[in-house]
Formats: C-alpha cells, sequence, structure tokens
C-alpha cells in the first residue's frame, strides 16, 4: 500500500477496507529523502512541479495520478522514485518511547523528531537501526540524567503508520 501521508491514510483505509488491515505501507512523504534527491519541499505539488507536472490538489482522482507519475520518475541516478521508496519502507526501524520528559525539553523534543502524544504521556520518535543505538544513549542521559533508558520498539512496514 502507498499514500503520501500514510499516517493519515491507512487508518482511513483499513475502516473502509478491512482486507488492507497489517498489509505492508509505503508514505512518499516521510519513506523518501526529497531533499537529498534535490527537490525543495515535499508536498505533491512541490515533487510534481519540477518534473512539469500539475494537478489540483486535494482531488482523488488527481492525486493518485499524481502519485503514479511520482512514483515512476526516474531519479538522476537512475533509480526510480517506487524503487527507493519500496526499499527505504521496507526496512525496519525504532519507535523511541519518551516519558516523563522535562517540560524545558519541549524544543530540543521538537528538533529531534519527537511527536507528543498527550493521551499517552509520552514523546515519541522514529529512527532506523543505524541511529537506535545513539538515540537511546541521548535521551539516557539529556532526559534521564543516566538513570534510565526510553521504551523502545522494532516496528516493521506492517505496523508502520498504524
Amino acid at each position: 500500500m502507498v499514500a503520501h501521508d500514510a499516517a493519515a491514510s491507512r487508518p482511513f483505509v483499513e475502516r473502509r477496507l478491512p482486507l488492507a488491515a497489517g498489509k505492508p505501507w509505503a508514505c512518499s512523504l516521510d519513506d523518501m529523502d526529497w531533499r537529498a534527491k534535490g527537490f525543495l519541499g515535499r508536498s505533491l505539488l512541490e515533487l510534481m512541479a519540477p518534473m512539469g507536472w500539475f494537478h489540483e490538489e486535494r482531488r482523488a482522482e488527481a492525486d493518485v495520478t499524481a502519485m503514479l507519475h511520482l512514483l515512476d520518475h526516474r531519479l538522476s541516478d537512475g533509480t526510480t522514485v517506487a524503487g527507493l521508496m519500496v526499499d527505504r519502507a521496507g526496512r525496519d526501524s525504532w519507535i523511541v518511547d519518551v516519558a516523563d520528559a522535562p517540560d524545558s525539553s519541549e524544543d530540543v523534543l521538537r528538533s529531534r523528531g519527537y511527536v507528543r502524544d498527550i493521551l499517552r504521556g509520552i514523546w515519541s520518535a522514529s529512527v532506523c537501526d543505524e541511529d537506535v543505538a545513539d538515540e537511546m544513549r541521548w535521551a539516557s542521559i539529556m532526559l534521564y540524567g543516566g538513570r534510565r533508558e526510553p521504551d523502545v520498539r522494532r516496528i516493521t512496514w506492517h505496523e508502520r503508520y498504524a
């Protein structure tokens, strides 16, 4: 399953199509490093314009057509957007959960990609395999004074964006 904002689309799709539940998901918004590939933004409009494609935003049929063109786009290194996105999405990642973070740490947590879950009272960030040990060490030292470690859990593209 592919969406430009899978975190928003997946719950919507799975409620309406129960057979889609638990399927692997890729997100063209978050599973690509667009800036590293020379793009100035991450919205569909910003991604399509340099390719000479323009579409009417927030129209389902136009969004699907735009996604198909985007996924088929060949980048300067010869790879396709779909190939790179699926490769990255298929890699396991880690969710780092920080509970009881000091109020003064809000700005630094946001700058490191953490998102606040008010209902659970935690901050969470998704990190790749290569970065999980460093992120755990940073959180342990900077947020907990070395007294504890954050909770972490591995996720695959079957759980991501759910």
